[in-house]
């Protein structure tokens, strides 16, 4: 293959994976839940590279969504699944790792321990890894 369409190859093949973006394996590790206790609403950010990209997306989506000011990162991880379990009454409840069925029903358990009467799952997701 002469030189010149060996390079142009290259450039081909450099340019459709900056299209797609970074691939899968390079997805950030880091992830964070902000909630408002007034309000019960929450944001949250993963898959970022930095615990700092996770916590500010959290932030932003939990003022966002509430116009509230007391919204607070509660909790950060990395290479983790996690669970958020919310009841009516503003309480909830989180789990961060653990097998499947057992974050959702820590997570379950901790709203209720926080005086959550009708706690639900309302959020699952994992950072920095493919597993849910």
């Amino acid at each position: 293959m002469p030189r010149s369409t060996r390079a142009l190859l290259v450039l081909a093949v450099l340019a459709a994976a900056a299209a797609f973006g970074r691939p899968a394996h390079a997805q950030g590790i880091y992830g964070a839940v902000a909630i408002s206790s007034s309000t019960g609403v929450y944001g949250y950010g993963y898959n970022y590279d930095t615990a700092r990209g996770a916590q500010d997306r959290a932030m932003q989506e939990c003022r966002q969504r509430s116009q509230a000011t007391d919204c607070r990162v509660y909790a950060n991880f990395q290479r983790a699944c996690f669970a958020l379990a919310k009841a009516g009454n503003n309480a909830f409840g989180w789990a961060i790792g653990y097998p499947n069925d057992e974050r959702s029903e820590r997570a379950l358990n901790e709203c209720a321990f926080r005086n959550g009467a009708d706690c639900k799952v309302v959020e699952q997701f994992c950072s920095g890894t493919t597993a849910r």
